[in-house]
């Protein structure tokens, strides 16, 4: 397969077809006003990202797709339009196309976006890895942004799923017993979209006559997990100047210690790839979310808060290099 039978095919899969208005076909993509306002881009390496001995291309096309989505829903906004890039080895992109379309289609439907407006196709060398793969997504705010700045005190602290279970399947992967952590594996190759959604009727102005009150319009700050709860919570310390304590159980707990009580808290403060947002608001913030914590004045700091003793959490979590 060609590089333009291949832009043929994801154009007639994912795109929508063309429409030059802003479809793929022209230089650059051409995006309407109501995608504005968030760009995000995401990029998979093989033997970094993902192992093809653990995961299928529809996998990888599921997790990648799904990563630039969380981070969009981080930003409190909806997933839209999206440019994709593939490098593949020589050979391979015949192979790898249908798995990858199948994936990155079905994580749309789950997780909500547009349509694919363009991007890049290139093939690797001999010896240059099996693939590198990327994703630009646009996104709508839909109240206002999200920002790591944004946590304040008097918050609380609010997560929309469980933490934990991606790590977790990547060690028993790594280990071979992944029978034994099914939901685990699961979570790992194709993390789960959030329970919540962003409704048709939701809108920033609540004067208007029949508006709908949404309770995240009151968030002012979020933050997408993906590198460990930890770290991630330390960015968001930093950049707000507050101290962040997580005094209430964290979903998943009960199952990852089911499965091995003494890596529950590496998995789960340290491990990664969850893909869950963390955000802070005064109030409930509705169907979806469980608090953790809450948010305090005081020097920049992460604190774990169980049974009336407070100790201070490392920044520690996944680096890219």
């Amino acid at each position: 397969m060609n590089e333009f039978d291949a832009i043929a095919e994801l154009r007639r899969a994912l795109g929508g077809g063309l429409d030059a208005a802003r479809g793929i076909g022209d230089d650059a993509a051409l995006l309407p006003p109501s995608a504005g306002g968030v760009l995000a881009v995401d990029t998979m390496v093989a033997g970094v990202h993902f192992r093809l001995d653990w995961s299928g291309w529809a996998d990888v096309g599921y997790k990648l797709f799904a990563s630039n989505a969380s981070d969009m829903l981080a930003m409190g906004a909806r997933p839209g339009d999206w440019l994709l890039s593939v490098a593949l080895p020589v050979g391979a992109r015949a192979a790898a196309l249908p798995g990858l379309i199948e994936g990155l289609r079905a994580a749309r439907d789950d997780w909500g976006g547009g349509a694919l407006v363009g991007g890049d196709t290139t093939s690797l060398p001999p010896g240059a890895g099996e693939g590198v793969l990327s994703i630009t997504m646009s996104g709508a705010v839909v109240h206002e942004p999200w920002l790591r700045s944004g946590f304040r005190p008097g918050d609380g602290l609010w997560v929309d799923g469980p933490l934990g279970l991606a790590a977790c399947g990547l060690a028993s992967l790594e280990s071979g017993i992944e029978a034994q952590a099914a939901r685990c594996v699961s979570q790992h190759r194709r993390p789960a979209p959030p329970a919540w959604r962003w409704r048709a009727d939701h809108t920033a102005d609540a004067g208007k006559p029949g508006a709908v009150v949404d309770p995240l319009a009151a968030v002012r700050g979020g933050i997408d997990v993906s590198d460990g709860l930890a770290q991630d919570l330390w960015h968001v310390a930093r950049a707000s100047g507050v101290r962040l304590v997580v005094d209430r159980p964290l979903p998943g707990e009960a199952l990852l210690e089911a499965i091995d009580a003494s890596r529950t808290a590496a998995w789960q403060w340290a491990g990664g790839d969850d893909y869950v947002r963390v955000i802070a608001c005064a109030g409930d913030p509705g169907p979806g979310w469980t608090r953790i914590g809450r948010v305090e004045e005081g020097a920049p700091g992460v604190v774990l808060e169980r049974g009336g003793a407070a100790e201070p959490v490392s920044p520690a979590g996944w680096r890219h290099g």
